[in-house]
Order: C-alpha cells, then sequence, then structure tokens
C-alpha cells in the first residue's frame, strides 16, 4: 500500500472516530476536528485516485 493512500485512510479512519465521539459524546470541538480530518482525507484520497488516472493515460 502507497504511503499517500495509507495517509488518507489514516485521516479517513480518524475522522470518522472523532467526529462520531463528538457527536456521541456532544464536544463540539471534537466533532469539527472530526470533520476537518475527514475532509482532508477525502482530499487526500481523491489526489491520490486523480494521480492514479493520470499515471495510466
Amino acid at each position: 500500500m502507497s504511503k499517500t493512500l495509507r495517509d488518507a485512510l489514516s485521516f479517513l479512519a480518524g475522522g470518522i472516530f472523532l467526529l462520531a465521539f463528538g457527536i456521541w459524546d456532544k464536544q463540539l470541538a471534537s466533532g469539527a476536528f472530526g470533520f476537518v480530518l475527514l475532509l482532508i482525507g477525502l482530499y487526500n484520497l481523491y489526489n491520490y485516485w486523480h494521480d492514479k488516472q493520470n499515471e495510466n493515460k
């Protein structure tokens, strides 16, 4: 597994966990930070997918 994909999945997992914890514990800061991590993970995953598509052309 490439480092870029591993980082993207780590951000996604961390973001989902913190977002769920923030909602469960009613902690706005944790939920907001989890949402930001989730967005970073999605952005990294999109960049990874886009780079793979450009490699194949």
